[in-house]
């Protein structure tokens, strides 16, 4: 797995706040009372490669100025690339 680093004013500059711009895909990680655990997978401005945040998404409005990384000082970026998947799914019968 490739990772790296950015500060935090970095992703302050990309917008990375759980709404990234070029962004590719996200995806729900888990649910709490409070707040959501979301994936976000980007294109990076700098060297347009595909890559993965988590991020905490508020869950109601009193909770709309939460930090989305829990006041980390650097955000972890994890590289992905898409692939193609065959899936099954279940439809009622006509």
């Amino acid at each position: 797995m490739t990772t790296r680093t950015i500060t935090r004013q970095q992703a302050e500059d990309w917008e990375l706040s759980c709404a990234a711009p070029g962004e590719l895909h996200r995806e729900t990680i888990s649910r709490h009372r409070w707040y959501s655990v979301e994936l976000v997978v980007f294109t990076a401005p700098d060297d347009g490669l595909a890559y993965g945040f988590t991020c905490d998404v508020p869950a109601t409005e009193l909770q709309e100025g939460m930090d989305p990384w829990d006041d980390a000082e650097e955000i972890e970026l994890t590289r992905f690339e898409s692939y193609e998947a065959v899936v099954t799914l279940w439809r009622p019968c006509e």
